[in-house]
């Protein structure tokens, strides 16, 4: 599975950025932003917990490349920074540790860098979907209690995989339909 995602996501992120946008230098940063979100999710669905040997090389090659190649600009890769280290500071103040753990701010800090402050938004919306609607099924088929402890990054992951490739169109259709109303 591990092999099989590994490629796959190196095919889908050199025809985005490589064959679409004809750009090799974003092509090689996220291939290697890949194999640090795909080591994240693993590790963490597996051990429950973050490796910083490799989030925080992470968030450092994050924060040269926004200054350098400006994907996204310094200013909104750090605004997309705080927004969800506070928000996941928050939590894990209010819960005393409870709800999530330090690795799931390091993670946060990590696509905030990446993403920027708007497609990070995005990620931490779809996060949560996508943790409750696994969590609700895990509960339906009782494969799960509601105090079962199940790791929050690979939803995090998922929804920066998401937000990378479609979150400016659905932030573009978020607007539109607020326009509707």
């Amino acid at each position: 599975l591990i092999e099989l995602l590994t490629g796959l996501t190196f095919v889908i992120i050199t025809i985005k950025f490589y064959i679409l946008e004809k750009n090799t230098a974003l092509t090689m940063l996220y291939l290697f932003y890949n194999l640090i979100l795909l080591f994240t999710l693993f590790y963490d669905w597996f051990y429950m917990e973050i490796s910083d040997l490799i989030l925080l090389p992470g968030i450092g090659i994050a924060i040269i490349a926004s200054i350098f190649l400006k994907t996204p600009d310094f200013q909104n890769a750090i605004i997309g920074f705080i927004i969800p280290v506070g928000f996941f500071a928050l939590q894990i103040l209010i819960s005393n540790g409870k709800w999530l753990g330090g690795g799931d701010l390091r993670i946060g800090a990590f696509m905030g860098l990446i993403l920027g402050w708007q497609k990070v938004l995005v990620a931490l919306v779809l996060s949560y979907l996508i943790g409750a609607l696994t969590m609700a099924t895990l509960l339906y088929f009782k494969k799960a209690t509601l105090k079962a402890a199940i790791p929050f990054g690979p939803f995090l992951v998922i929804a920066t995989y998401i937000s990378i490739f479609f979150g400016q169109n659905l932030i573009d259709w978020y607007i539109a339909l607020v326009m509707l109303m």
